[in-house]
Order: C-alpha cells, then sequence, then structure tokens
C-alpha cells in the first residue's frame, strides 16, 4: 500500500514538472529565436529512507533545437541562421550562445541583443560607424557598411547541442568539457527573424494531456491515503 501510495506521488511530481516544461513553451512561442523544451521519461530506481527501492519514471527535459520558421522583417539589424549554428555573444558570465538574431545598437554604435549581451565577431564585439551608412550582410555572414568590410558573425556549431546548459529562454552556455567548433559555411539570412519552433497547438494538446494525468494522480493519492487512515484507526 506504501509503494502505491510513493508511486502516485512520484506520478504528480513528474507530471507537475512536463507541465513547467509545456508552461515555459507557450510563454515563449512568440520568442524569436527560442527553442522548445521537450520532455521523455527514463526509468530509473528511486530510493527511499526505508532503503527499498521502487520503479519510477523521471522527465527527462531536453531541447529541440530543429529550426524554426523565418520571417521576413527587412530590418538591417536582424539575422537568421536557417540552418545549424549559434550566433556568439558575451554576458556578465561569459561567452554565450543564442539563435535570436534580433539585434540592436547601443549608445556607442555596438551591436547588442535585445537583453543587452554584446555580439561577437572573428574579432571580438562588433562596432559600426554611422558615417559609413547602412549595415549590409552576406549569406555567409560578412559585415559591411559602404565598401568597407566592419566584421564577420561569428557563428558556431556544436557536436551534441543538447549538452549546451539553458540559461535563459534563448541564451545557452557550453557544459564543462564541450568544445565549439565553427561553421566551414555558415548560413545568414539578413533582415529575417527565426522565430519560435514551438507548435502551439501541439502544446496546447499537451497541456491538458498533462492535467488530466494530473488529475488521476491525486485520486490515487487520496483514495491510498483515505484507506490508510481506515485501517489505522480501524478497532483491533
Amino acid at each position: 500500500m506504501l509503494d502505491l501510495l510513493f508511486t502516485g506521488a512520484a506520478a504528480t511530481s513528474r507530471t507537475e514538472k512536463l507541465q513547467e516544461m509545456v508552461t515555459a513553451n507557450l510563454a515563449n512561442a512568440g520568442t524569436p529565436g527560442y527553442k522548445g523544451r521537450i520532455g521523455s521519461f527514463e526509468a530509473v530506481l528511486v530510493s527511499r529512507e526505508s532503503a527499498t527501492t521502487a520503479a519510477a519514471l523521471k522527465p527527462a527535459i531536453g531541447t529541440d533545437f530543429s529550426p524554426g520558421p523565418l520571417v521576413e522583417t527587412g530590418s538591417e539589424l536582424d539575422f537568421a541562421l536557417p540552418d545549424e549554428g549559434f550566433f556568439v555573444v558575451q554576458t556578465e558570465g561569459g561567452t554565450r550562445y543564442t539563435r535570436n538574431g534580433s539585434f540592436t545598437l547601443d549608445s556607442e554604435g555596438q551591436l547588442r541583443t535585445r537583453a543587452g549581451h554584446l555580439v561577437l565577431g572573428d574579432g571580438g564585439p562588433i562596432s559600426l560607424d554611422p558615417r559609413r551608412g547602412r549595415l549590409k550582410g552576406t549569406d555567409n555572414g560578412l559585415l559591411f557598411q559602404g565598401e568597407a568590410q566592419i566584421g564577420a558573425l561569428r557563428i558556431v556549431k556544436f557536436d551534441d547541442p543538447q549538452k549546451l546548459l539553458r540559461e535563459s529562454d534563448s541564451l545557452f552556455a557550453s557544459a564543462p568539457g564541450q568544445v565549439e567548433g565553427a561553421l566551414a559555411e555558415p548560413q545568414v539570412r539578413q533582415g529575417f527573424q527565426e522565430k519560435s519552433n514551438v507548435d502551439l497547438m501541439q502544446e496546447l494538446v499537451g497541456m491538458l494531456t498533462l492535467q488530466r494525468h494530473l488529475d488521476t494522480s491525486h485520486r490515487i493519492v487520496r483514495i491510498i491515503d483515505r484507506t490508510l487512515n481506515s485501517v489505522i484507526n480501524s478497532p483491533g
């Protein structure tokens, strides 16, 4: 009976974790470059204080790195990666990686993300001179103002992007020992935004399904709890 109670409580916990995942996806369905969280179950042995074990399922949360749809914005500061790769930015915590190429300029003419992080090129932060005219990017990430090349977007890849550590809705850090690699022929689209790759309808259906599972788990726990109380409090 106690094993059943523990299993019901574990089911409730893992379902709530998956609900948090779906909620994050729904909240970021409109975030440029957002990569959806994906959940799966893996069998694990969960130890208990009684030193016994019970089979349980633990949600493993990963990331769907498939490209999102590209939408034309016409902005010279918007860049999108139609295939693999990440833009490289500089944060207070160090080098980070993002698929969100919706950039802006600060008061000093430096290219930054909307969150304020410096966008890095092959030679470091990218700076624009307003006297040179509009920014022009090529399909392989080179940046020009007028006839002068001012740099190139630094675009990298990872052999196993699932190891990347998500720090925010569209910002990732490399895992210890994980090494970035340069893209030999990066593909870049200026004047486009990569939209979130979240399937809104699929997430809504998933949320409804998880809510039904959660309701079922709650009912099981309540039934077992009432049964245990009845057994404990019964005469003899």
